[in-house]
């Protein structure tokens, strides 16, 4: 579920809980944006299938009249994907410190800085070569290749 998607349930939620009219305007005014934004932001998440349309109603803001949609959360679709996001993140946990440990038991000395970042590798020396090849991507690779060919010469050449 998109996180705009979830701010907008649990808008929708708190509209509920203040016993108002889970309306466009009311939902706008929780959340504390445009309610054409709210407007476009409902529209995907009727496509997701995430709410339904529910109806109009006349609201009356100060002098001004204006229909606003009613809209009713589908609840068994979205305690679906809550309870899937929240075993993703999870299994995520999981596989977190899975890595961690290991990578404590391989004796892995470096530390990369997510997995598409352009971290520099620590100068300490590599115990496994083939966990470094396998985890880094192949620019990583080479660069790291490229400074232990350096300092290899570097070292040579004194």
């Amino acid at each position: 579920m998109r996180e705009a998607a979830r701010r907008v349930i649990e808008a929708m939620r708190l509209v509920r809980h203040l016993n108002k009219e889970i309306t466009t305007h009311n939902i706008a005014g929780v959340l504390g944006i445009k309610v054409q934004t709210v407007g476009a932001q409902l529209q995907k998440m009727v496509k997701e299938g995430l709410i339904r349309r529910h109806g109009m109603v006349l609201q009356f803001d100060g002098n001004n009249r204006a229909k606003n949609m009613l809209w009713r959360i589908n609840t068994l679709y979205v305690r679906k994907l809550e309870k899937q996001d929240d075993e993703q993140r999870e299994q995520g946990k999981a596989v977190n410190e899975a890595g961690k440990a290991a990578a404590r038991a391989t004796g892995a000395v470096f530390a990369l800085q997510g997995a598409k970042g352009p971290g520099e590798l620590l100068d300490e020396p590599v115990r496994d070569a083939e966990q470094l090849v396998q985890g880094l991507p192949q620019g990583r690779v080479k660069k790291a290749l490229a400074r232990v060919l350096h300092d290899n010469q570097a070292e040579a050449g004194r």
